[in-house]
């Protein structure tokens, strides 16, 4: 049973903050929601630059009594669309040469990311969930970052296979996606995604802690932030820390 010491998100994300003070990197926890901060989802972002769309972000949210913890990846717009935004704040949206994504999927279907994740998952004995989350540029030509994605896909991964947990495609941008039983076969489909250059991509891998509450908070085998950094956030941070 893995119960995590915190209780919401915002506790996670300033711990790890807190952690990594120091490193070559500032590290800056972020919520999503500043005004709902205890319910928010949170980053901890490698740099004091927001917003961060290039960096690879420590991520944790609630789902339920459980605590989701690990890391998020996001594609931007290709270059050919810059010309179609209509505010110039949004040229941030472009992905350039310098966002991790490029390296993150070239380290997929190497299987650099599979490495990484069959030893979380020895280490926690929980299977890794990977959230894809879509999202197309608005016929006004305009695009919110920060609202719910229109379609998603849920896997687990169990030791290098994949298993459909939840599909929600109400535009059809990555249903391509779902026919991968292995990791490294995601980056050989998303070439495939229809429109793919004017599709937002959100690239999740997170494991699932139980929530600490009256019943389990004596445990003995309650992981705080530093047992969390070195079973799964070290294991991720080669495409968080920036000079990896």
């Amino acid at each position: 049973m893995n119960i995590i010491q915190f209780a919401t998100p915002m506790a996670a994300a300033q711990s790890i903050a807190k952690l990594l003070d120091g490193c070559n990197s500032r590290f800056v926890a972020r919520p999503w929601n500043r005004y709902e901060p205890e319910n928010s989802l949170w980053w901890v972002v490698p740099s004091n630059k927001w917003p961060a769309y290039q960096y690879g972000k420590y991520v944790f949210w609630n789902v339920g009594n459980h605590l989701l913890c690990g890391i998020h990846v996001e594609k931007g717009f290709d270059q050919c669309v810059g010309p179609m935004l209509k505010k110039s704040s949004s040229q941030n949206l472009i992905i350039k040469q310098d966002w991790v994504w490029h390296r993150f999927l070239k380290d997929i279907e190497k299987g650099i990311v599979d490495a990484s994740l069959q030893e979380i998952q020895k280490n926690c004995n929980v299977r890794p969930q990977i959230h894809i989350g879509a999202g197309l540029l608005g016929s006004d030509s305009t695009f919110d970052p920060s609202s719910p994605r229109s379609d998603e896909l849920i896997f687990e991964y169990d030791n290098g296979e994949l298993k459909i947990c939840k599909s929600i495609f109400p535009f059809d941008t990555i249903t391509p996606l779902k026919t991968a039983k292995k990791l490294n076969q995601i980056p050989k489909l998303a070439p495939s995604i229809g429109g793919i250059n004017w599709t937002w991509i959100d690239f999740y891998i997170v494991i699932p802690f139980i929530k600490p509450n009256s019943e389990n908070r004596a445990c003995s085998e309650v992981i705080d932030g530093m047992k969390l950094y070195n079973m799964v956030l070290s294991r991720l941070e080669q495409w968080v820390f920036p000079n990896n």
